[in-house]
């Protein structure tokens, strides 16, 4: 038998007669080969008996079902339901991710480190909005007219200052240092510069944070309602397919050497596999 299944993975059941000494046929055995969910990389073999082939059949279902996992987890197939449900669910964790930062800005007692996550922040929302990867969160929720005010102070802010250098927040000016000597004439000792970088008001966070918050809100509202479309678009033999054979989400090795800042977002299904960049230890090092 094939011992190169998946996990998960099962082939059958195979019914076949069993048979007394005489040669009659006294009941029907089942067989399936299957890969456990545990991963363990083994094959297994399972054999059941029913007076009937139906039976035998549907025993050796159950018996599956009982020893593999009968709730078997996969990748669905693609299709626009799946790839809407991808592009709401990627902004969802976004928004997320944002509300995290903003929440660390506020446990740091560090005055710099909290500007600097707060910035941050504003990055992370700006990726939801003029990706060539994915639609913007527009898409997905409804903008009052406060949120899209802010949403426009948001993107000026993003584009001028938290990710670019274009904002009177930070000026840069030239400094001189003069003495005046003995004779009377005035000399120039040095050149130095200083640099000042200011913040935004706390309350302008405070509409940011009830923002993000109430519009992750009405994403996550709107989830369940994808996630049915993701069902609908699954017909019976895909889901029988995908059960026996599920397409799992795979860690790609590579070398630290070869990563590449500019590498571009992947699509699904190519996005199943996630790049995992290996760092040589220091005995590999020696």
């Amino acid at each position: 038998m094939n011992e190169n299944l998946r996990v998960g993975e099962y082939i059958g059941p195979v019914v076949s007669p069993v048979s007394e000494g005489d040669g009659a046929p006294s009941g029907y055995q089942g067989k399936v080969w299957f890969a456990p969910l545990d991963g363990q990389e083994l094959v297994y073999e399972l054999t059941v008996q029913d007076a009937t082939p139906e039976g035998a059949r549907s025993v050796a279902l159950q018996e599956l079902d009982r020893a593999r996992g009968a709730v078997v987890q996969s990748m669905t197939q693609d299709g626009p339901a799946a790839q809407r449900l991808i592009e709401a669910a990627s902004h969802e964790y976004e928004l997320g991710q944002a509300l995290c930062v903003l929440d660390a800005a506020d446990r740091s007692s560090d005055g710099d480190a909290a500007r600097f996550l707060r910035v941050h922040a504003v990055n992370i929302y700006g990726r939801t909005w003029g990706s060539n990867a994915r639609s913007d969160f527009s898409k997905f929720v409804d903008f009052s007219a406060d949120d899209l005010q802010l949403h426009k102070k948001l993107k000026l802010l993003r584009n001028k200052y938290t990710a670019h250098s274009e904002s009177s927040m930070t000026v840069t000016v030239p400094l001189v240092n003069l003495q005046r000597g003995v004779g009377g004439d005035v000399e120039t000792l040095d050149v130095a510069t200083i640099t000042s970088e200011s913040s935004w008001p706390p309350s302008f966070t405070a509409s940011f944070r009830a923002m993000l918050e109430r519009l992750r809100e009405a994403l996550q509202a709107r989830l369940p309602i994808l996630n049915a479309a993701v069902i609908d678009e699954i017909d019976r033999e895909q889901r029988d397919e995908l059960f026996q054979r599920p397409e799992r989400v795979q860690m790609d090795p590579r070398a630290v050497v070869d990563w590449e800042p500019g590498e571009k977002r992947q699509r699904f299904p190519v996005s199943r596999m996630i790049p995992v960049y290996m760092v040589p230890s220091e005995a590999q090092d020696e």
